[in-house]
């Protein structure tokens, strides 16, 4: 499946900003990766989940930090304290 149909699924749910960084951020990573570049792909895959969880937290009607102010944990921890079916 290319980049495109995968945007076309996602971004009806999820903001495309956050569905465009998490894409570039797997590729990167599986690239890295396979280039046996650990420590970039380590940080590749950081930012694929703060990505993704960006997203989530927009979707589920979060207010989601931007730049130095977002934290994964707080948005894990919200998430994860809401209520289920809630969005």
């Amino acid at each position: 499946m290319d980049r495109l149909h995968i945007e076309a699924l996602l971004t009806p749910k999820f903001p495309k900003k956050n569905v465009s960084a998490a894409l570039s951020h797997f590729s990167a990573m599986g690239a890295t990766f396979q280039a046996g570049e650990w420590e970039s792909c380590c940080a590749k895959a950081g930012k694929y989940v703060e990505a993704v969880l960006k997203g989530l937290g927009v979707h589920a009607g979060l207010t989601v930090p931007t730049g130095r102010h977002f934290k994964a944990d707080l948005i894990m921890t919200a998430l994860g304290n809401l209520a289920g079916g809630s969005f």
